[in-house]
């Protein structure tokens, strides 16, 4: 082997170790990752749920329990159920960009200085649903 070979394949180690990326996971398995996550669309009941969340609801919900309540009591059956999975797979599958990019779509006038802040709130969504 050659010392360039044995270089390539110590380096590609590493980064697959500093990436948490398992040695059996080939570029097409990556890729399909990637390309599941671009192609992340808001479900329409992620949409209905957002536009919940309108410019003065502090002073229709003060608090957060009460906001959470206001966006999400018009869920039932079976649509409450596909509101939580879409959350779930957001939140477990959808990188900070992802995850802002689907907040985006929506009609929702209330925005999050961060991506962890917007993940915090949909999980807080998703554990009442």
């Amino acid at each position: 082997m050659t010392e360039s070979i044995r270089r390539k394949r110590t380096v590609s180690a590493w980064v697959l170790l500093r990436m948490r990326i398992p040695p059996e996971a080939t570029a097409s398995s990556l890729h399909i990752r990637a390309t599941t996550e671009i192609d992340m669309r808001a479900s329409p009941e992620f949409l209905t749920f957002a536009r919940w969340y309108i410019q003065d609801i502090d002073r229709i919900a003060p608090t957060l329990e009460e906001m959470y309540d206001f966006g999400l009591r018009r869920f039932q059956g079976e649509e409450r159920v596909r509101l939580r999975q879409f959350i779930d797979r957001a939140l477990r599958e959808a990188s900070d960009e992802t995850l802002k990019g689907l907040w985006k779509e929506t009609d929702a006038d209330i925005y999050f200085p961060t991506a962890q802040d917007l993940r915090a709130f949909l999980t807080g969504a998703r554990d009442r649903l």
